[in-house]
């Protein structure tokens, strides 16, 4: 095999992912192919690359792993920590113990850009203003170039999208006496000592401005794919979409999970908190089967262990007002509708690097306390050289007249690494997703076995053992949904032999793994045992005889068998 030597220092734009998947592909042909899973709004693949072992059996056969990122326009670190996966499993297969046997029992499924569309606007040009498509929503884009207000707009050409401040006596923001970069909401006892005041604004132009308040236009692009799935979709939220499953990326995720029962669980990269979240999103954790939960927390302790960021709920800990939670949410969908664990890594945070703590991050993207700006200031000042920030500078804006431009590089800073900075959040990230692939459950025939019992008659045994860590089942809800298949062996006999006793398809129910939880599952046998009487010419040697093991989420193992008599 030729081996791939990827720097990651970079962002990879569209065609740059697309010919670095094919290099994979042609690079490791025994252990990789790429295909599409359907087509953006804008015509693009939707890639996805597969890995496995073609040689130790076809990746339908075995437990799957599904990864993806790029949901959203913006969050294009994800798509790096998903290519690099992809990489990793590839350069390593062979030398690293783990990697190999992986790739050898499991298929691993890499979506690495499912937003590709809005991704691509996000990396080549300066705005940030789609949330995952280009497709206008909820206007058309008629209706929304007849709207009034102010839309993002790069002002003073410099290739980015920032703020700009203008001063006004009556204006809520003050500079900080402290560092006059820093913007500080004006306090109800601020006198006019205490100013200069500014209005702040997203840098942009005004559409009909009329001389008085300026008021945002509503958004051109504001479709959210992961509003989008049918788990608790409601049409009242924004980004929602329709329907579910309206446009052609959320659709062709479906159609690929439709088609692909083998998959046991799922990563998707999102950005930017720095934490490992996990359903539900809009019910409480008393909600779940206390099986699923203690699983969901204990995969949680290890993602902790590897990356050092917390395991929590969207539910419990990542929703501010519980009134109101995220409706239509990809990973409800993934647990409550197919019965898998799901998580979700929100990848970098430059407040943490900063030493701000944060503990609501909507709050955070609002007016910061001075104390935290000072320390990103800090952080930006002596990691980047001052790079995150850019200074106030006057400008000519055709509305406003005078005003400043600058603020905080969020698309450098904020909302993904900066570029020198991106493997470093890569490595720290990206096994917990191949550590958690790796507890599938693993269906293996054992200790099979003839006797001769007499002429032309022969007893045929065989154990099925589950040498996985989760069950057969996965969760307790895709028992309660009736969609976990039970584990089956099936007999397949050579020409000649006749079965007497048993069955050719049996059914052993499910095997719980190595990690068994609470009554319902700790009643459930590791491994159970099949026999057979089969019966034949007297003193024949009978070749062809197979037993095969099959189950949905812990693939299938065969063995072959041939029956003699002395």
């Amino acid at each position: 095999m030729q081996k791939l030597t990827v720097k990651w220092d970079k962002y990879h734009s569209y065609q740059e992912m697309s010919d670095l998947l094919r290099a994979m592909a042609e690079s490791y042909p025994d252990l990789c192919r790429i295909y599409s899973i359907g087509q953006t709004y804008l015509g693009r693949e939707v890639w996805c690359i597969e890995i496995t072992n073609q040689a130790t059996g076809k990746a339908e056969d075995k437990p799957g792993f599904q990864i993806d990122a790029n949901t959203h326009a913006g969050e294009v670190t994800g798509t790096e920590v998903a290519l690099y996966d992809a990489w990793y499993l590839l350069d390593r297969y062979g030398q690293d113990e783990f990697v190999t046997s992986l790739v050898d029992s499991r298929v691993i499924y890499v979506i690495p850009r499912i937003g590709a569309d809005a991704a691509e606007h996000y990396l080549t040009t300066p705005y940030n203003n789609a949330a995952s498509s280009m497709r206008p929503y909820p206007l058309t884009d008629d209706e929304w170039q007849r709207t009034d207000g102010l839309y993002h707009h790069d002002v003073d050409g410099d290739g980015e999208i920032l703020q700009m401040r203008l001063q006004d006596p009556k204006g809520d923001w003050k500079v900080s006496r402290r560092d006059p970069r820093i913007m500080l909401r004006r306090q109800p006892e601020d006198g006019e000592d205490q100013g200069p005041f500014y209005r702040l604004h997203p840098e942009g132009l005004i559409r009909n401005y009329d001389g008085g308040p300026v008021k945002m236009a509503p958004p051109r692009y504001g479709l959210n794919f992961n509003r989008n799935w049918p788990a608790n979709w409601a049409v009242t939220e924004d980004g929602a979409g329709p329907f579910p499953l309206s446009e052609p990326e959320t659709r062709a995720m479906a159609d690929f999970w439709r088609s692909h029962p083998n998959i046991c669980g799922v990563m998707t990269y999102h950005t930017f908190s720095g934490v490992i979240i996990r359903s539900y999103v809009t019910r409480p954790d008393e909600a779940f089967p206390r099986e699923d939960l203690a699983t969901y927390k204990a995969i949680g302790r290890i993602g902790t262990a590897l990356t050092g960021y917390d395991a929590i709920s969207v539910f419990e800990d990542f929703t501010p007002d519980k009134s109101n939670p995220r409706h239509g949410n990809s990973k409800d969908w993934w647990y409550e509708h197919l019965g898998v664990h799901v998580f979700c890594i929100e990848l970098w945070s430059f407040a943490r690097m900063a030493g701000v703590e944060v503990k609501d991050y909507f709050a955070f993207l609002g007016a910061r306390p001075e104390e935290d700006e000072l320390k990103l200031l800090r952080c930006s000042d002596e990691l980047l050289g001052g790079a995150g920030f850019k200074p106030w500078t006057a400008c000519e804006h055709p509305q406003l007249g005078s005003v400043e431009v600058g603020g905080w590089r969020y698309k450098y800073v904020f909302q993904n690494p900066p570029p020198q900075l991106l493997r470093q959040e890569i490595e720290r990230t990206f096994i917990f997703c191949l550590k958690h692939a790796a507890l599938s459950p693993l269906v293996r025939l054992r200790d099979v076995s003839s006797r001769d019992l007499g002429p032309g008659t022969w007893e045929v045994s065989a154990t099925i053992a589950n040498e996985g860590w989760l069950p057969t089942y996965i969760t307790q809800q895709a028992l309660d949904l009736e969609i976990a298949r039970p584990v089956e062996v099936h007999l397949e006999l050579p020409p000649g032999v006749s079965l007497e006793v048993g069955r050719q398809v049996t059914s052993v129910g499910h095997l719980r793994g190595m990690w068994a939880l609470g009554p319902g599952r700790g009643l459930l046998p590791v491994e159970a045992k099949v026999k057979w009487v089969l019966r034949g010419e007297p003193g024949s040697q009978l070749t062809g005889l197979k037993i095969v093991a099959v189950s949905q989420k812990g693939g299938r193992s065969e063995a072959a068998l041939g029956l003699s008599q002395s």
